[in-house]
């Protein structure tokens, strides 16, 4: 297939969000983005991304963006999964062996935490089994035999916000997922849109995977700079860090602060999910748009509510006294504002001062002034 000209890409995408504005009522162009580009990035053989898309019950997001991985051909559905049918590479028995003949897979599960409902033995076992799936490599020894499985497996699911307070269980398999928060539009239209869908979901599937396979089509390598490449390598590392699990008690004093993760491997699959963003458009070389989208992505993979905070202090330095914080955060929040400040205080992404006229005043800490430096860089 030929490769398409930034004006044919761009046709392309105007031509998909006419379809999905027809059939819903503000789809999140950010989440469409990060959906396309992890199916993109599997046709394009780059680093794994495993994509959640995090959103309350009953707002869409399974028909609005995890559908967007049928427009795959290497796109599979998982519900509720057994450990059995998904290690199976035997073909031919029903209901097993979805990794049996697949090189390439898109994984779709519409909703991630039916995992963390299982019994402790299987969850631990699905995890290590994700883990291996991830990293490109699995292997298990089978009815006296060992069976390999070598390939590449993207991710793309949906959740509610619950997922938010597992980390802790995420990160026992090296947490693997990033996350995106669509926008989400509560309104008249929003009836109307879920009216005209009634009794069509089928119809509405494949509208929107027509749409999409033009873009996953005659996909062009990307390069990316050393000017963006440094850019993203820093938000890597701030996500790394705001993202750090932390134990409470029933008090919800903090008990245990889990060690940070490193960034390659959150920077791997930024790198991939931008340059497969770029390909989609056309373009050469990733861009600031691309770079803008790698950013929206870096806050939402953090905790909801620790992200919301982080957002106030993209400037380096910048010191906000908590009755700021607090009016920024809005009154719904308020209440535990602390709760989520001692979260960022204890993984070292925000210090304090005591200010005798305006009580704690927070900065970043230390080690992420140069971090946001670096991610705010202007130099080429």
């Amino acid at each position: 297939m030929p490769i398409m000209t930034v004006a044919s890409r761009t046709e392309q995408w105007e031509a998909l969000l006419g379809r999905m504005n027809y059939w819903f009522a503000s789809p999140c162009l950010k989440t469409i983005r990060a959906a396309i580009a992890t199916i993109a990035g599997l046709e394009m053989e780059l680093a794994p991304v495993w994509l959640v898309v995090i959103a309350p019950p009953s707002t869409g997001k399974t028909m609005m963006y995890v559908s967007l991985g049928r427009a795959s051909s290497h796109h599979f559905v998982t519900h509720n999964v057994l450990l059995s049918g998904l290690m199976s590479m035997e073909q031919g028995r029903e209901g097993k062996g979805v990794l049996a003949g697949r090189i390439k897979g898109l994984w779709l599960v519409p909703e991630l935490a039916d995992f963390f409902t299982m019994k402790e033995g299987q969850q631990s076992s699905l995890f290590s089994t994700m883990r291996d799936l991830f990293d490109q490599d699995f292997s298990r020894e089978a009815r006296g035999k060992r069976e390999v499985w070598q390939g590449r497996m993207n991710f793309l699911g949906g959740g509610t916000e619950i997922i938010d307070r597992m980390r802790l269980i995420m990160q026992e398999m090296g947490d693997r997922f990033i996350t995106v928060r669509p926008q989400i539009a509560r309104t008249q239209a929003s009836r109307k849109k879920l009216d005209l869908q009634a009794g069509q979901e089928k119809r509405v599937r494949e509208d929107i995977a027509a749409s999409v396979r033009p873009l996953i089509s005659g996909l062009a390598p990307v390069a990316m700079s050393d000017f963006y490449g440094a850019r993203i390598a820093a938000l890597a590392d701030l996500a790394a860090v705001c993202r750090t699990p932390v134990e409470y008690n029933y008090n919800r004093e903090i008990i245990e602060v889990a060690a940070p993760e490193g960034g390659m491997r959150l920077y791997s699959t930024f790198t991939a999910l931008v340059k497969a963003d770029a390909a989609t458009h056309g373009l050469a070389e990733v861009g600031p748009e691309q770079f803008s989208l790698a950013c929206e992505i870096a806050y939402d993979t953090m905790p909801k509510q620790r992200g919301r905070i982080m957002r106030l202090f993209t400037d380096p330095d910048l010191e906000l006294p908590r009755s700021d914080i607090a009016q920024t955060y809005g009154r719904k929040w308020a209440g535990n504002l602390s709760y989520y400040l001692d979260a960022l205080e204890a993984v070292c992404a925000l210090s304090y001062r005591s200010d005798v006229n305006r009580g704690k005043v927070y900065r970043l800490h230390d080690d992420l002034q140069e971090t946001v430096h670096r991610i705010n860089s202007l130099e080429a």
